[in-house]
């Protein structure tokens, strides 16, 4: 038994962890499932977000970054100022973040919310500009007939005048500037508000809000738009959950050959997210994920496959996360794999050639003119639940294909990455990091200089205090306090000090 378990345990190292991103060029029938699981696993453990998304040293640096916007810092990072002898007992000052980075961040962030959320929806394809410019043709003739007919008489004049002031009708001039900024169509104008509708629906604002924070603080901004539940979708993307194709010379997120984003779900969570994806026995494998006990109608299993039942539980470290012996680790993973398509050209009916993009499914039918085989890119996508629950594997169900350009094909996570040019990232935050830091030292050096300051202080020798005259050292301080007078008696007897036995006087010039 104990052999068994190893061996299923090697088994489930291997498929989690591939040395080497699986062959790509591949016809569909070919990406069967270990394929799939392959790219997933491969781009998990190729992502940052393996573990727990933290635990590299950009993360580390990110977790840096956000602390110190909300005045939290690490003391060890000033252990050499503290504690520079390296002993146990502590200096009489602790340091403390007055925030000066706050602030500037947060006016940034409040100008970011004044500025107008302005779009407009243009169509660009060859229908559009025809339509478009068959609408100028009649806006213009409407002006020369009703130019034309002005000429005719008073009344006509008039009523052409008052058409110009109503808007019914416009020059020349007033055509061409509706036409370019104010005009749209049905098509446009349904988009327009769709997009509105969206926009409230989604909370846009909120999240480009939350994504321009993002950028300020960790120089990096993620937001995903896709479909979910059969529904558009977008949302704002914390930058330490997410990695991506870091190649030199990409400058938007979208254009890169992978990605992985982290997410940590309780069950109910990841049913409503992705219901659409699941399979009841799915929901049963989450549910064994958390209790460890199996769930739903299960066939009775044998010592073996009790053995092989046995699995390992990777345990989120995230301090960040609460609750999370509630939560799923799950991955959603995007690439670009490549499709097999033939360009097929035919003659239509007036015997002008037409080109169509078939798949590789596509079978001769003889009135071809040519057929020209292709690889195009295609982007995939899937999730992983826990160690080894894969779900959604599949082509992106929204991928636009050009016939300009096939290849043209972004990834559903778009953003950017500030300041990455020729050099590492950089936040507004890590640029103010030193600054803060040094702000630190100077008011910890300023503390430790008050404590440190006694003011003036009395050596009395404790002799010289009048014991004869019934002023014990509580009263001497008194009267030094309340009064100012010190008093003393040099040649007091009876304090019994050793050395100063029978009454020697002390010395004055010793206070």
């Amino acid at each position: 038994c104990a052999c068994i378990y190893l061996l299923n345990m090697i088994d489930i190292t291997d498929n989690l962890y591939n040395a080497s991103f699986p062959q790509q060029k591949l016809s569909l029938s070919k990406k069967d499932k270990q394929w799939q699981h392959d790219c997933v696993n491969y781009i998990i453990g190729e992502g940052s977000a393996v573990s727990s998304g933290r635990a590299d040293t950009q993360h580390g640096e990110m977790q840096v970054y956000y602390n110190l916007y909300n005045s939290i810092f690490d003391e060890k990072d000033f252990k050499r100022i503290t504690n520079p002898f390296k002993v146990d007992d502590g200096f009489p000052a602790t340091p403390q973040d007055f925030n000066i980075i706050r602030p500037k961040i947060d006016l940034l962030i409040g100008e970011e919310t004044k500025r107008p959320f302005n779009f407009r929806v243009i169509r660009t394809s060859q229908e559009a500009v025809s339509e478009l410019q068959e609408k100028e043709k009649e806006m213009l003739m409407q002006y020369m007939m009703a130019a034309i007919q002005s000429k005719m008489g008073p009344e006509e004049q008039q009523q052409f005048q008052e058409q110009l002031q109503s808007g019914e009708i416009m020059p020349p001039e007033a055509i061409a500037k509706y036409m370019d900024k104010e005009y749209k169509d049905v098509i446009e104008n349904t988009a327009y508000h769709t997009l509105e509708y969206l926009k409230e629906k989604l909370s846009l604002n909120n999240e480009f809000i939350k994504g321009w924070k993002d950028g300020l603080i960790s120089g990096t901004e993620v937001y995903y738009v896709g479909v979910q539940n059969g529904e558009p979708y977008a949302e704002r993307i914390n930058p330490m959950d997410f990695d991506y194709d870091r190649s030199p010379d990409l400058e938007f997120i979208e254009d890169g050959s992978w990605c992985v984003r982290k997410m940590r779900l309780p069950i109910a969570e990841i049913y409503d997210r992705y219901y659409d994806k699941l399979e009841e026995k799915d929901l049963n494998k989450l549910n064994e994920m958390l209790s460890g006990v199996p769930v739903g109608d299960m066939p009775e299993k044998g010592p073996v496959d009790n053995v092989n039942h046995i699995r390992t539980k990777i345990y989120d470290n995230d301090s960040l996360s609460v609750g999370n012996k509630h939560n799923i680790s799950v991955w959603h993973v995007c690439w670009k794999s490549f499709k097999k398509i033939y360009y097929v050209t035919t003659l239509d009916e007036n015997g002008e050639t037409v080109v169509n993009i078939c798949d590789e499914t596509y079978k001769k039918v003889g009135t071809e003119v040519s057929v020209d085989p292709d690889w195009i890119v295609e982007v995939w996508e899937g999730y992983r639940a826990g160690d080894n629950l894969y779900f959604g594997i599949q082509p992106l169900e929204y991928q636009h294909v050009s016939i300009d350009n096939p290849n043209s094909q972004k990834l559903p996570y778009c953003g950017c990455v500030y300041s990455n040019t020729n050099s590492k990232p950089r936040s507004l935050v890590s640029i103010l990091k030193p600054l803060q830091y040094m702000y630190i030292v100077l008011w910890y050096r300023l503390e430790l200089a008050i404590a440190r300051d006694k003011g003036k202080v009395i050596n009395m020798d404790i002799t010289q205090i009048p014991k004869s005259m019934n002023i014990t050292p509580d009263r001497w301080m008194h009267y030094l306090s309340s009064v100012g007078v010190n008093f003393i008696n040099p040649y007091d007897e009876g304090w019994n000090i050793p050395g100063r036995e029978g009454g020697k006087p002390a010395q004055f010039n010793q206070i």
